[in-house]
């Protein structure tokens, strides 16, 4: 199995034989769900530039964040993927890389530059900064390929 918890913009990526598939959910204010629980807890959501918590945060969960704690939480979504032999890699990046690229399109990059040694994660980052993002930007590639379906759990 892969385990993916995140509370944040941080997204997790897989890159499998079957396909692209998102193994974290990005906790912004403006998803419905979060909105309705920052309201149900007193808090607001408005819009400036992007959604905010109070009119400050950019995300509805996250580590920290004291003053406005009441309405953030640190509570982690958290998802299982049962591995099937056909995951390739994953990326996990922060929000800077996913404000200038699709999940797929960062896929097919890193499938583009595998040959380097670190799979392209060093070149994610710089495109997202060239594409013009305005956010932190790390990324990094985990190579899946060497390690099966593990046994029944």
């Amino acid at each position: 199995h892969i385990v993916a918890a995140n509370a944040g913009d941080a997204r997790a990526v897989l890159a499998s034989r079957a396909g692209t598939v998102e193994l974290t959910s990005d906790h912004k204010p403006g998803r419905p769900d979060e909105q309705a629980r920052i309201e149900a807890l007193g808090g607001f959501v408005v819009v400036l530039g992007v959604p905010r918590v109070n009119g400050l945060l950019a995300v509805s969960r996250a580590l920290g964040d004291r003053e406005l704690k009441r309405y953030i939480t640190a509570q982690p979504d958290v998802k299982v993927h049962a591995r099937d032999g056909r995951e390739e890699f994953a990326v996990l990046a922060t929000d800077g890389v996913w404000d200038v690229f699709a999940s797929a399109e960062a896929v097919a990059f890193v499938c583009d530059h595998w040959h380097l040694p670190d799979h392209g994660a060093e070149g994610l980052a710089r495109e997202a900064v060239r594409r013009g993002s305005q956010d932190n930007v790390c990324a990094m590639v985990v190579d899946l390929r060497a390690h099966g379906p593990g046994p029944a759990q």
